[in-house]
């Protein structure tokens, strides 16, 4: 019997294409007309110029898309590093850039760990926090979600210290992009599902969807539904806990189209068995 679950499904725009009007059309013929803004052509944001938006703008109007969030790809780098405080400093034009796309979520990292032997230090923690609360402030003035995702080598991917940020961060404001997959060939990470997520199932804000397996010590992404993560009691969890955000198809490998219509069809396969 099939499940009458029915998703909220997005696409990121350079999923399918490096241009944002392919994407849209590509993904309109699939039934999703809902995306997160990331990239357009070799640029990415915020260092869109006036021209960039425009277009963005115009082909949103005509194909009657929503972005449902940005995702920069801030705090990738080390904490104290150049790129980071540039970053930081940048912060304001996505808040900009969240009110001319007309979303309210904003999608940022966990910064990347130093691989010592004490990880984690005792003083990151401070650090993140500080940086984090200065721009929830500037996040909640402006009506807009800050969205922290859980990536591979960032301190935001270790549980221990996920749940301290939020413990010290409890503002509505403020919520978890979690990407199960990203748990998958972590150092020292608990299983996505079920260890990880009754951890933080309370914060989630946003999801993206991929899969992977551990390869040689190394980490492979691969179709959804043939990796490690437990999509199908991962999606139900999520029904009963009464999540009821985007879910965003995010794959990571292999041909753009032929990809990303492949993890939709497993996707649409999975959920068909939730119960």
């Amino acid at each position: 019997m099939k499940s009458d679950l029915k998703l909220k499904l997005a696409l990121p725009t350079d999923a399918i294409s490096m241009d944002i009007e392919t994407s849209f059309l590509i993904g309109l013929d699939w039934g999703i007309n809902v995306y997160e803004l990331k990239r357009l052509f070799n640029k990415r944001l915020p260092s869109f110029n006036q021209s960039d938006v425009e277009y963005i703008k115009r082909s949103v109007k005509k194909n009657n898309i929503k972005i449902c969030s940005l995702s920069p790809g801030f705090f990738k780098d080390k904490i104290d590093s150049d790129l980071t405080k540039n970053e930081i400093s940048n912060f304001d034009k996505l808040l900009d850039f969240a009110d001319e796309f007309e979303t309210n979520k904003i999608i940022v990292f966990g910064f990347q760990y130093e691989k010592v032997d004490n990880f984690p230090s005792n003083n990151i923690l401070p650090k993140i926090l500080d940086i984090y609360e200065k721009l929830l402030k500037k996040c909640i003035k402006r009506k807009i979600t800050l969205l922290v995702e859980n990536d591979r080598g960032h301190y935001a991917n270790n549980k221990n210290i996920l749940v301290k940020i939020f413990q010290e961060l409890s503002d509505g404001n403020f919520k978890l992009n979690w990407d199960p997959c990203n748990c998958i060939g972590e150092k020292d990470s608990e299983l996505p599902f079920p260890d990880f997520y009754n951890s933080i199932k309370d914060k989630i804000g946003h999801l993206h969807i991929k899969d992977a397996i551990r390869f040689e010590e190394k980490f492979k992404n691969i179709m959804i539904g043939e990796g490690e993560v437990n999509w199908k009691d991962q999606i139900t969890a999520l029904k009963k806990d009464n999540y009821s955000g985007y879910y965003v198809i995010e794959p990571h490998f292999g041909h753009r189209i032929h990809s990303t219509n492949k993890h939709l069809e497993n996707l649409k396969k999975i959920i068909d068995k939730v119960e």
